[in-house]
């Protein structure tokens, strides 16, 4: 897992099997993600890569965007 900016980290985690449950899922995983609170005013973007084991979804692109107001 991979971002284009500093600014943001993310970590996957294992679903619980509660949150499997919830979701009606087998297994799976969800992103722990932390945008830095020193991001510049305004809307900030940036894109987050995810390699998987999955030959249909090998690279997952996903764009994140936050918004600083002060």
């Amino acid at each position: 897992m991979q971002s284009t900016n500093r600014n943001v980290t993310a970590v996957p985690r294992r679903l619980d099997a509660k949150e499997l449950l919830q979701a009606g899922m087998r297994n799976g995983y969800a992103i722990d993600l932390t945008v830095n609170k020193n991001i510049p005013l305004g809307v900030f973007e940036c894109q987050l890569t995810i390699q998987t084991t999955l030959k249909k979804y090998e690279t997952i692109e996903i764009k994140v965007t936050a918004l600083q107001l002060r």
